[in-house]
């Protein structure tokens, strides 16, 4: 089975939602597919355990609600950035998110596509994800995730050692 992504040279001068997030879908499983997550779609009923991932690192990035961890410290690459709540960060990597369906929103830098991101265990708006920026200079935001900084903590982790020898 092929998987389709977004291309830039697909989308129309006046971007269509609704035909973006049906192009995401993935017939077979009701799924939503980019080239780094897996989304799912709100008629898709989802039961049973929710695995979550632990990304490691000195310095993490929880859930405020929950304590569920999100990203590291080296995984953020701006902390620029404002939301709803105030200031906002920019990450390359977070794990333990769910997805809405593609909005088009109107941004300070210019229009975007975006998905808000919640957390995957007690389901809290988090902040969104750049699926589509219209400015050329703004694509560097695209898969990358905002956290709002009133809506996550910031605590210490642990320092991996690895322990070389006999296996």
């Amino acid at each position: 089975m092929r998987k389709r992504f977004l291309d830039v040279a697909d989308l129309p001068i006046i971007i269509n939602t609704a035909a973006i997030n049906r192009r995401f879908r993935d017939k077979s499983d009701g799924a939503f597919q980019n080239s780094h997550t897996t989304f799912h779609s709100e008629e898709e009923s989802i039961m049973g355990r929710v695995f979550l991932e632990h990304i490691g690192g000195t310095r993490l990035f929880s859930c405020a609600n929950c304590d569920t961890v999100l990203t590291n410290r080296a995984e953020l690459m701006s902390t620029r950035f404002t939301g709803s709540t105030g200031r906002a960060y920019l990450f390359k990597r977070v794990v333990n998110l769910s997805f809405s369906e593609v909005q088009d929103r109107i941004m300070l830098t210019g229009r975007h596509m975006v998905r808000d991101v919640f957390c995957k265990n007690c389901d809290s708006k988090l902040g969104w994800i750049y699926e589509f920026a219209t400015e050329e200079s703004q694509r560097y935001k695209e898969g990358k995730v905002i956290l709002e900084r009133a809506l996550i903590t910031e605590s210490e982790g642990m320092e991996e050692h690895v322990v070389v020898g006999d296996i």
